[in-house]
């Protein structure tokens, strides 16, 4: 939210992304924050940090629906970031 609060301040918003976070220890919620971090980056024509492409940003094996339902993967694909499918390696 934070990051939202320092527009329209790109110095502020750039610094935000640049602090490298923790892993999580969660290959599902590792690869969702590596894909936001780029997303914001793109999103706000900002440099992508380089801690998006660490490896543990990128240990999904295998494609997670949130929510799982069957019937809404579609709209899941469609109004995801493209950051998070990039970030599938199969």
């Amino acid at each position: 939210m934070n990051f939202y609060l320092d527009h329209p301040n790109k110095e502020a918003q750039q610094k935000r992304l640049d602090a490298i976070p923790q892993s999580a220890n969660d290959a599902v919620i590792d690869t969702w924050i590596g894909a936001v971090g780029e997303h914001l980056a793109q999103r706000w024509h900002l440099k992508v940090p380089s801690w998006t492409r660490r490896d543990l940003h990128f240990a999904l094996r295998e494609p997670v629906f949130l929510p799982s339902a069957p019937a809404l993967r579609g709209i899941v694909i469609v109004e995801s970031p493209p950051a998070l499918g990039r970030d599938l390696r199969l």
